[in-house]
């Protein structure tokens, strides 16, 4: 009976799946403008390569292209072909297409969302070295 009672509390504390749907909207926009950040700071390692003075410095700048390619393809290419998928999913979901389960739906959405947080925290660190190398240049 217990077991009973908590899960009726969960469901009912639940979010409910157009909540989560504005959520994955709100993502592809976040991952979006990730894009245009990404494109702008390539341009800036770009621009302040002639900065660069000695090999220590060439080393950095290989690394942070390296990272900004590398979260390029993670959070933009990857994630954004998943989140999209998963907006097909809930179309799916809203015609009662047999095949498509709201438990799924909601379990992909956490999953979305526990990668979102961990790129979110990597992007914001990959900044913070960016910034401090292009400040050291100038």
């Amino acid at each position: 009976m217990e077991t009973l009672e908590k899960n009726k509390t969960k469901i009912l504390l639940q979010r409910s799946i157009e909540d989560l749907h504005k959520e994955e909207v709100e993502w592809i926009s976040k991952i979006q403008f990730w894009d245009m950040e990404l494109n702008f700071f390539q341009k800036l390692l770009d621009k302040n390569a002639v900065f660069s003075s000695d090999k220590y410095d060439e080393k950095i700048m290989e690394g942070l292209e390296g990272k900004l390619i590398i979260f390029k393809k993670e959070a933009i290419d990857t994630l954004m072909d998943e989140i999209e998928d998963q907006q097909d999913y809930f179309g799916h979901l809203l015609e009662k297409k047999p095949g498509y389960s709201e438990l799924s739906y909601r379990e992909q959405n956490h999953l979305h969302a526990l990668h979102m947080n961990y790129l979110q925290k990597k992007f914001n660190a990959f900044k913070k070295e960016l910034f401090a190398f292009i400040e050291s240049l100038l």
